[in-house]
């Protein structure tokens, strides 16, 4: 396997096999978290993801290995997904991450801060960080601060999605609905939120302040939702118990939703990063809701 320095500074790579070819234009480029891929499904094999992933060499998975940045698609990224052991990487502990030399998977934040190091600015999470009681997640603090395009589903359940929301808003970040004027909830139906619709016809044409970011979101069908609350209450009462361990939140809780919807939770994250995705390419290669350019 070849690997094409990008950067000496983040030793970010490239990872290159017959079939894959090196970035040509970063603007038609995306990113995609790692962090859900590598520790949020535990149901869902690697055919599986495999099966059902867009194709396209547009799309550039990020992960940290033994101190180094490595980029590659999808199949690449299986061969390392299997890592239990691996750390989750936000934007705060990255450079800690690189410089001590340990690997891991990346969240929204930390692909966010990697993207703008190299010029690229679409990025592709499901459900994202947000607030929670005091605690702010890196993805908020990030894109207020950066013109970085972050297509999204929703803020995670487990958060609080109005006041996260509303945070990103009062700092001049874009907050667009695709096709939907409100957000109402990641996995599990919750408040309307009401948000400025965007339609297909009109991603082209999407323009934000200089300095900030964009966030597009892009609701599940409400047919794909879990439909039980009770549900959540467990599983964040397991992530609380994860944290008071010392361990983890986010992946104890997407733990505990994959065993108490017997997989579907894990099913419905994975068709939201997939969404989200096909979504990103319309918007880089300028695809209209004619199929025009």
């Amino acid at each position: 396997m070849k690997e094409n320095l990008i950067n000496e500074r983040w030793n970010i790579h490239l990872r290159q096999d017959r079939d894959m070819t090196q970035i040509k234009d970063f603007n038609k480029t995306i990113l995609v978290e790692t962090a859900l891929l590598g520790q949020g499904l535990p149901s869902i094999d690697s055919d599986e993801i495999l099966k059902i992933w867009p194709i396209s060499k547009q799309l550039y998975l990020p992960w940290v290995e033994q101190g180094m940045i490595r980029l590659g698609h999808i199949e690449n990224f299986l061969a390392v997904r299997s890592n239990k052991s691996w750390l989750r990487v936000n934007a705060s502990n990255l450079e800690k991450t690189l410089d001590e030399g340990y690997s891991g998977f990346l969240t929204a934040s930390a692909v966010m801060k990697i993207a703008k190091y190299l010029g690229i600015k679409h990025v592709v999470t499901a459900g994202m960080g947000g607030i929670q009681g005091d605690m702010t997640s890196d993805d908020l603090v990030f894109l207020e601060k950066t013109p970085i395009f972050l297509i999204a589903t929703s803020p995670k359940d487990s958060l609080d999605i109005n006041k996260s929301l509303n945070y990103l808003m009062n700092q001049s970040v874009t907050v667009l609905s695709y096709e939907c004027p409100f957000c109402n909830g990641f996995l599990f139906e919750g408040s309307k939120i009401l948000l400025e619709k965007i339609t297909q016809k009109e991603l082209k044409d999407i323009k934000y302040p200089k300095g900030t970011g964009c966030l597009l979101l892009n609701p599940l069908p409400e047919d794909i939702r879990v439909q039980d609350d009770t549900v959540l209450i467990e599983a964040m009462n397991r992530g609380i118990q994860a944290r008071e361990s010392h361990q983890e939140y986010h992946p104890a809780v997407n733990k505990a939703l994959d065993e108490l919807t017997q997989g579907k939770a894990s099913n419905f994250q994975l068709k939201a990063l997939v969404a989200n995705q096909e979504l990103a390419l319309k918007i880089v290669n300028g695809i209209s809701s004619d199929g025009g350019v």
